[in-house]
């Protein structure tokens, strides 16, 4: 596959950044609109402890946002939600120790929601894995997940190609 021009690429992001944007302006509005449709998520620390001021609203439970997959006992007793780019070498990290934590217990509901902040190449490859989620498997994509973040480099569309073949 050749290389996407630069100018394109740009193009590209322009148009996803605006498209973000306006769904989120969108989002926002209804939100003021219907304060019943706001989902608050409190973020806790370490130790379990709710952190005071602090939380997430969404305009629907988490598990329901685009991209998402859900993989694991789909009605596990537990549930891990990680927000990740596939260039983060935190989230890289993470992957391997998610990965075992999912194979060791069988209630452990597994949430996975694509956030590609990091650069052009982490929007690239967050394509192709949202190709995936539409036409493939939950096990497919998380094959490719796994794939994916045990592979050194940066991930961009060719190697995310490359990945999903």
């Amino acid at each position: 596959m050749p290389p996407i021009p630069k100018k394109l690429s740009i193009l590209l992001s322009g148009a996803l950044a605006l498209a973000v944007l306006a769904a989120w302006l969108a989002a926002a509005a209804a939100q003021e609109r219907d304060p019943s449709l706001q989902y608050e998520y409190p973020l806790v620390g370490d130790e379990g402890q709710q952190l005071p001021n602090h939380s997430v609203k969404l305009l629907g439970p988490i598990d329901r946002l685009p991209g998402v997959v859900v993989v694991g006992n789909l009605h596990g007793k537990t549930t891990l939600t990680e927000f990740y780019d596939l260039n983060c070498p935190y989230c890289r990290a993470a992957a391997a120790a998610i990965g075992d934590m999912l194979d060791r217990d069988p209630e452990l509901r597994l949430v996975l929601v694509p956030f590609p902040v990091l650069s052009g190449a982490s929007i690239e490859a967050s394509r192709v894995e949202l190709a995936i989620a539409k036409l493939g498997s939950p096990q497919q994509f998380y094959a490719f997940h796994r794939r994916i973040f045990s592979q050194r480099g940066t991930a961009d569309a060719q190697r995310a190609l490359e990945v999903a073949r």
